[in-house]
């Protein structure tokens, strides 16, 4: 069963002209079916729309848009990236009982950006992996 290998999904929902939910009562209603399928197979499940319409941060491309969730985690990230990447990361946090609100969440996500804890923690699951870590990228 299900339940028994996953403790909770989240499913990001892209809502817009570049979405392939296309519109919000669309995606509102791919949201709404997914979240009753996973519920109904015993697992906690939520959903969090976000529009599709404009690209989150400055830059634009695979390379760029890594070398920019690194600037994130590094703390130095744009608000909007940052503002999404806390958003999801507080629903998961909910989940699991870890914040007691959204809000809560979100600020501890926030904060593993500014002290380092979240890119210790990527390139803990790098290393984990066998991929070399050296500070010849500046991640450290």
């Amino acid at each position: 069963m299900l339940s028994q290998i996953l403790s909770f999904i989240k499913f990001p929902i892209q809502a817009g002209g570049a979405a392939i939910a296309g519109e919000q009562s669309q995606a509102e209603l791919l949201a709404k079916a997914m979240v009753e399928i996973g519920n109904a197979m015993g697992v906690k499940t939520t959903a969090l729309i976000t529009e599709m319409d404009t690209p989150l941060g400055y830059y634009i491309g695979n390379s760029l848009e890594i070398i920019e969730s690194l600037e994130c985690m590094k703390g130095n990230g744009p608000e909007d990236l940052v503002e999404i990447t806390a958003a999801q990361g507080a629903v998961i946090l909910c989940l699991e009982g870890l914040a007691r609100s959204q809000q809560e969440g979100e600020d501890m996500i926030r904060q593993t950006f500014q002290d380092g804890t979240a890119l210790k923690k990527f390139l803990q699951i790098l290393e984990n992996q066998g991929k070399v870590t050296s500070d010849k990228f500046g991640l450290s």
